[in-house]
């Protein structure tokens, strides 16, 4: 790919539609592409991309396929213009592990949903092109491979595909396809689960070859400024915790985790309180939470020994945990300043037994969600409300949901309207709720106390007269 920088514009760029829509972008392509073309692409892509993430991080995921049909045509991204804003993106987002993943997330996902909503043709071209020998078989055809089908429980496909069974092994494991003869029968809703994984292994594989030339790239006098451009605007923005750095005190954090913390954080605060301690991942979450909030270095270190306090003497917290703490504020080394987690990593991440840096919102079932609910004292209402979206995967709009419910009901949905996307933003919206509640409160108080001083001023007034 060989960039020139032009005025002219080619109106053929945007319409080729020689290359298949679904594609797992193995060929990188060979040809001359203009300045304007490079920015542009990539602009155009990371609008769709930025789409799947806003949608997924509101867990709206039955609104993706018709939000990527209408941004897909309004951007006209297919052929040639779909193939090289890839790539360009490919560029832009191999500089750091972060941004290597977001573009392999939202690209999977991107594929996820192509391939889901594709014709039967296009996805024969797709296995063609690819050189996949998927065979598509019918239902009565597989009943008669493998004898009746009534006894084959939650299998609902009319279509499958038959595969070799090394390509399927991650099915294998979970139990959701049929095996018989070497081969695996895959059902058409988990095919695509299959095609996943490849194309998160060649898309990892890939960013993490151009990693190496990266300081090559941001060298190039022509490129080197998109890429820095495009590249800030791969994920959902980093939380600045050195803005509020000292702003809480270990004192004051039993009583802003009752009031101020979100579900998830309260539920890990909790078990530190009732386990004296933490595995690393929800170290490592409810950790950089607290540095959000404005934990100073000095102050996590003392939190955190207490808190481990009942289990672990001093010396054992300074050999074994103090480095981590002082590693996450930047001070041990390579001396990054790391950022909290978003909800879309907590979302994503999985809470073993024993662990509970998860949302709750999504890991709880019901009866463990209703019971933690109502010990928080929410109403009966809003916990139906809160049950019926978790039920429907909406799990940041539940957490606007509780935020609401938490912070003096409907009347503060405007802070509210914040809240889903970051926890160390629902700190700060109820941080925000507090501070105007005491503000108000103060007026109130001061109002009070100029009306009772005037009403005696006038009892002075007619006392002398």
């Amino acid at each position: 790919m060989e960039i020139r920088q032009v005025s002219r514009k080619r109106k053929s760029a945007e319409v080729d539609t020689k290359e298949p829509l679904i594609s797992m972008y193995q060929k990188t392509p060979m040809e001359e592409i203009e300045m304007y073309e490079f920015e542009k692409f990539a602009v155009d892509r990371l609008q769709v991309l930025k789409t799947l993430e806003t949608l997924s991080a509101k867990n709206q995921r039955d609104a993706i396929p018709e939000a990527l049909r209408k941004v897909s045509r309004n951007l006209n991204l297919k052929g040639r213009k779909d193939q090289l804003s890839h790539f360009v993106l490919r560029l832009a987002f191999c500089q750091t592990e972060e941004s290597r993943r977001w573009l392999t997330e939202y690209e999977k996902l991107l594929f996820r949903y192509r391939f889901i909503s594709a014709t039967s043709e296009a996805k024969e071209q797709f296995f063609q092109h690819q050189k996949l020998e998927y065979t598509p078989i019918s239902r009565s055809e597989l009943a008669a491979e493998v004898g009746s089908m009534n006894r084959w429980y939650g299998l609902e496909s009319s279509t499958f595909y038959k595969v070799n069974f090394e390509e399927a092994m991650d099915l294998v494991r979970s139990r959701k396809v049929l095996l018989k003869g070497g081969f695996a029968f895959v059902e058409q809703k988990a095919l695509v689960t299959l095609l996943e994984a490849k194309f998160r292994a060649h898309m990892s594989k890939q960013l993490a070859m151009l990693a190496r030339i990266r300081k090559t790239l941001k060298r190039d006098k022509r490129v080197g400024p998109l890429i820095a451009a495009l590249s800030k605007g791969s994920t959902t923005p980093s939380y600045n915790s050195a803005n509020y750095s000292g702003r809480v005190s270990v004192d004051m954090i039993p009583m802003l985790a009752e009031r101020s913390f979100p579900l998830c954080m309260q539920n890990m605060y909790e078990k530190l309180i009732e386990n004296s301690h933490l595995r690393y991942e929800g170290r490592q979450t409810f950790g950089l939470f607290l540095k959000g909030i404005g934990l100073t270095m000095g102050e996590s270190l003392t939190f955190w020994r207490k808190a481990f306090g009942r289990k672990i003497d001093g010396d054992k917290f300074q050999k074994s945990y103090s480095y981590n703490i002082r590693h996450s504020y930047g001070q041990e080394g390579k001396r990054a300043d790391y950022t909290p987690y978003n909800c879309i990593r907590i979302i994503r991440s999985t809470a073993n037994n024993g662990e509970f840096h998860s949302c709750p919102f999504k890991s709880f079932d019901e009866p463990h969600l209703r019971a933690t609910l109502r010990k928080k004292k929410i109403s009966g209402p809003n916990i139906e409300e809160i049950i019926k979206l978790t039920k429907n995967f909406h799990f940041g709009v539940a957490c606007q949901q509780y935020f609401i419910a938490t912070h003096g009901g409907n009347a503060h949905e405007e802070l509210a309207a914040a809240v889903g996307n970051h926890p160390n933003q629902y700190f700060d919206q109820s941080w925000t709720f507090y501070q105007q509640k005491a503000e108000s409160e103060a007026k109130k108080q001061g109002e009070k106390k100029s009306a009772v001083k005037t009403e005696a001023d006038k009892e002075n007034v007619k006392s002398e007269s």
